[in-house]
């Protein structure tokens, strides 16, 4: 069994495609028009040759120190010249008025920005709400923050609505299943949408690194939430990471490859600079991805849904 593409093959069928190569780059493949079409056709299967910007118009395009994110790092791994269009050329995708997945992450991000916050203003945590509460809550806040997003975005009205009816769908059993895992534990959160490498007073430096060629590289981003738990002198400390989704994992291959840098880069801040936003030294304890995606019902007839 072979890959072909996006597909798995068996041994003969990747047999007889083979051959069907080496005929067509043979002399005997047809006549002149025929050898003129295939090898036209052959010769799209040949490799781009690679393009590499020279050291000074690098410079040029990112004057030093870079500043980036790491979502711009994990572009650059996937593919450099998406990295160039978008962060050297400045390329921006047409702007389309919809109440898009990115508004309803940012609204959601708000949502729970302010509901962890409450938790620590009142020293609570998600261990001593029942669910009846955290719906509450999260309703209540759902109501607030929707009308200032729907004017910073200009949402009409249905999309508002449309908002707050997604918002108190998904958000409650999304944090009902962090209580249900980490809001078991004895972590309590110290801080939400802790900004890094930014030019505000409460902004952690930004993660500072190398490169080969000398160059400085400062990454900025910003944690969605911080929990930590003291342990004497140290204190260990978990990054939640919010994501619209439920299949999300971190895998090391991904890292390995810089594919999937967030969540670890989160982790180098907080050993790094942790203490200010803890008051005690940070020891990085883990990371997850949250999904804020609730379940879908099952219903016997579309009229029967909400």
């Amino acid at each position: 069994m072979r890959a072909w593409g996006e597909q798995r093959v068996g041994d003969s069928e990747c047999a007889a495609w083979l051959a069907l190569y080496e005929w067509a780059r043979s002399d005997a493949a047809g006549g002149a028009d025929a050898r003129t079409a295939v090898q036209a056709a052959l010769s799209a299967l040949l490799s781009p040759s690679e393009a590499v910007l020279s050291f000074a118009s690098t410079g040029r395009l990112w004057p030093p120190p870079y500043r980036t994110s790491v979502t711009r790092l994990e572009r650059f791994a996937w593919c450099p010249f998406q990295h160039f269009a978008a962060g050297g050329l400045r390329l921006e995708p047409r702007a389309v008025h919809e109440l898009a997945p990115l508004h309803m992450g940012l609204l959601y991000h708000a949502i729970l920005e302010q509901f962890v916050n409450e938790l620590m203003e009142t020293g609570r945590t998600l261990r001593d709400l029942p669910d009846a509460e955290i719906a509450a809550s999260l309703w209540r806040l759902s109501h607030l923050a929707v009308p200032a997003f729907a004017e910073q975005v200009r949402l009409e009205e249905r999309e508002k609505r449309k908002a707050v009816w997604r918002s108190g769908k998904e958000l409650p059993p999304a944090v009902a299943g962090q209580q249900k895992g980490i809001g078991g534990t004895p972590l309590q959160s110290v801080a939400t949408e802790q900004a890094f490498g930014g030019d505000e007073p409460d902004d952690l430096p930004a993660l500072e690194l190398h490169t080969p060629g000398g160059r400085v590289v400062l990454v900025r981003g910003k944690i969605d939430r911080i929990d930590i738990l003291r342990a004497g002198e140290v204190s260990l400390a978990v990054v939640l990471d919010y994501k619209r989704s439920k299949s999300l994992r971190l895998r090391l291959d991904e890292v390995y490859h810089g594919l999937a840098l967030q969540l670890l880069a989160y982790l180098l801040v907080l050993r790094d600079h942790g203490e200010r936003v803890a008051g005690t030294k940070i020891v990085p304890g883990g990371t997850f991805y949250v999904p804020l995606l609730g379940e879908f019902a099952q219903v016997a007839h579309p009229t029967a849904a909400d």
